[in-house]
């Protein structure tokens, strides 16, 4: 008997190996493609490598000069970068790091942080994972699907943002079903990787209204958030003509409506909608936004905290649609929700529900395909990577599984288990350094 479980044992390891060289394999080769015209089924587009790197670049020189980081959208390219588009702290911090090198070696030299940051995300599951399937499922996401490519060719800040949150998440033991003892240290390091990611990007400050629920999680709110908000607030108090300039790069609800590029249901209601008058648009789009974060918002105060993950998925979800600009690579946010599903279904001991024993299977299922939906190229693509923006199906293709995933998580996220979370119920805590 010892012997055949042994023998089980070694199979199941020569297994779990044989899938990770599999899949580091077929990265490298997906990689190695995206240097050559298949990027274009890739959902890169037919866009010059580093596109937004010069942005970036220049908001950096203009840091270190002492001058305005915005200014106004310019109609060609001849005439300069496009304009910089994010918070003031990402301009004083890795733009001011990347404008020290020529923008050349600044494009390469971000593809290769990003790309060390995919590999160690894949480093981190092959130690914390148990199983296999939930390794295969976290390795495939963030290794296999196309945002990670886009967001390479770009040279985006988005899968750089999701790995930090990603880090966090995983300090704070969001990846477990039974709550965690986080040390100090732990608590500082998790606070510092996800401000890493509100710097890159703004939308993980909105996981607030998730991680408020985690009594662990909840503690790095004031940091990260106040952090945050007082070097936004001082530097447009300093220039005030600054806030009216990037409100119109980033929640202007013209321009960008009508860019077939847009994935957003804001973006296809748009679409639909491009002949009515400017201020019917904007009662749609606020009629919008109004449903969405009043369903997110309920399920944020109805959900418990062993359904944080759900949540963040919920608000990664509302994001997406009601932004007016979503593009292929913010996609990548949906990595750690689901890398963290699987990690809870299938490395975890058995749930005790009260409800049908196969939902949440199901329901983890579900979100794993939906999200390769979501994050899978627009079919209705030309070869020299254009799209054919009059078909209905091309602009339905990413809105529809968006919808669909956002309210899985918010049904989700509502669920109730017995035997998880009880009041008064003895806990298990682990210790994480």
């Amino acid at each position: 008997m010892a012997v055949t479980i042994k023998s089980s044992g070694a199979a199941a390891g020569r297994l779990r190996v044989g899938a990770v060289i599999l899949i580091l394999a077929s990265h490298f080769v997906l990689l190695g493609l995206l240097f050559t015209p298949f990027r274009f089924q890739m959902g890169t587009g037919n866009v010059v490598r580093g596109l937004d790197i010069p942005a970036i670049h220049q908001a950096g020189e203009r840091a270190r000069r002492g001058d305005a980081i915005y200014w106004p959208v310019r109609k060609t390219r001849e005439e300069g970068p496009p304009p910089y588009r994010y918070l003031p702290p990402s301009a004083y911090t890795v733009s001011v790091l990347l404008s020290l090198l020529p923008v050349g070696a600044a494009k390469v030299t971000w593809l290769v942080l990003v790309e060390l940051m995919v590999l160690a995300n894949a480093a981190l599951l092959m130690r914390h994972c148990r199983s296999l399937m939930a390794l295969g499922v976290g390795l495939a996401m963030w290794l296999l699907l196309p945002p990670v490519f886009v967001d390479l060719w770009f040279g985006q800040f988005s899968v750089a943002a999701a790995s930090a949150v990603f880090w966090a998440c995983l300090i704070w033991g969001l990846h477990r079903r039974d709550p965690v003892t986080v040390s100090t240290g732990g608590r500082r390091l998790a606070l510092a990787c996800w401000l890493m990611a509100g710097v890159l990007k703004s939308m993980p400050a909105l996981l607030a209204l998730a991680f408020c629920k985690h009594r662990v999680a909840r503690a790095a709110i004031p940091g990260v958030l106040g952090l945050l908000a007082v070097s936004t607030m001082v530097y447009f108090a300093l220039r005030p003509e600054d806030v009216s300039l990037f409100m119109l790069i980033n929640a202007d609800a013209h321009e960008a409506w009508l860019s077939p590029w847009n994935g957003g249901l804001w973006g296809a209601l748009a679409w639909q909608t491009y002949e009515l008058p400017p201020e019917q648009r904007r009662a749609i789009a606020g009629t919008l936004l109004a449903v969405v974060a009043g369903v997110a918002s309920v399920a944020t105060v109805r959900a418990r905290e062993d359904r944080v993950v759900w949540l963040i998925g919920v608000w990664i979800c509302a994001f997406f649609l009601v932004f007016k600009e979503v593009w292929d690579h913010q996609y990548a946010f949906l990595y750690p929700v689901v890398t963290l599903l699987a990690m809870q279904q299938w490395d975890e001991r058995p749930r005790e529900e009260t409800g049908p024993a196969y939902w949440e299977t199901v329901s983890v299922m579900l979100a794993i395909l939906l999200t390769v939906w979501v994050c899978w190229p627009n079919p209705f693509i030309t070869l020299d990577g254009e799209y054919y923006t009059d078909l209905i199906p091309g602009l339905i293709w990413r809105p529809l599984p968006i919808v669909l995933l956002f309210v899985l998580c918010v049904i989700s996220s509502l669920r109730r288990f017995g035997s998880e979370f009880a009041d008064g119920a003895e806990r298990t805590t682990v210790a994480i350094a």
